[in-house]
């Protein structure tokens, strides 16, 4: 019987397909953090090189300043990925032409004091999210999280800050996108405990929040469609949970 219940569950789940939730975005974009199915799958008529060196199936190459683990997303034309300068105690979201690697514009976020981190992690760990229209981005320092929002020049739209974040090992959430809305997890063991919290893409507004464990984590939220009903997942803080992503009401934990 537990072999069927599981066989049941991969059968009736689904995908919420980027060009149903974003007509802006084409077929072959990488708009956020693990593509577009958030499963790190690519289209079946993608072809790309199996081997490389440092000259073979090498098209260009670019030596990006500061550090950051973020991914690389691409929309178009058009490379984004976010670096940070921890001599000089700044973040920022890059943009490169695909086809050439030119530098198209760097955007200073934020300067000033970093918190504790991993040595092993960097100041710019979370992926660019992008609709098509805008750019999404998180960033951690001095006890906050900032989410932004930045127009497709560069220019910075809108920030929303969350304070009181105490880091463990840093912060690398990437937005998730949906219906209007820019999803950003921040679990930390700070006094007010973590938060899934949803944002207005166009203003910042904060449309809703729910209350996540008194614990670190580093998760970045997923969206799948489950026997026709979407639900954002999360797992870490000892607990795997579901939730509306139109309210953030907890379906299950």
């Amino acid at each position: 019987m537990k072999i069927k219940a599981a066989f049941l569950v991969v059968l009736l789940a689904s995908v919420v397909s980027a060009q149903e939730r974003f007509p802006n975005l084409g077929d072959s974009d990488w708009g956020w953090w693990r593509g577009p199915n958030h499963n790190g799958v690519a289209p079946a008529n993608a072809r790309p090189p199996v081997s490389w060196d440092n000259e073979t199936n090498v098209k260009w190459k670019v030596e990006i300043p500061g550090r950051g683990h973020s991914s690389p997303i691409v929309v178009g034309d058009r490379i984004y990925l976010t670096t940070a300068d921890e001599t000089k105690k700044t973040q920022h979201v890059l943009c490169y032409e695909k086809s050439t690697g030119e530098l198209i514009w760097n955007t200073l976020m934020h300067q000033g004091e970093f918190d504790h981190n991993n040595k092993k992690n960097s100041f710019a760990s979370g992926s660019v999210s992008c609709d098509g229209e805008r750019l999404y981005v998180s960033f951690f320092r001095d006890l906050k999280v900032m989410t932004s929002a930045l127009d497709l020049d560069g220019q910075k739209l809108w920030e929303h800050n969350f304070d009181g974040f105490k880091s463990h090992q840093g912060f690398g959430c990437s937005p998730l996108l949906y219906k209007g809305m820019a999803i950003v997890a921040i679990d930390n063991k700070g006094a007010g405990g973590g938060a899934l919290i949803a944002l207005d893409t166009k203003t910042g507004e904060e449309l809703w929040r729910t209350s996540r464990p008194q614990l670190p984590n580093h998760v970045s939220p997923v969206i799948y469609r489950i026997n026709g009903k979407d639900q954002i997942f999360m797992a870490g803080c000892n607990l795997i949970a579901s939730y509306d992503p139109m309210t953030g009401k907890v379906n299950w934990q």
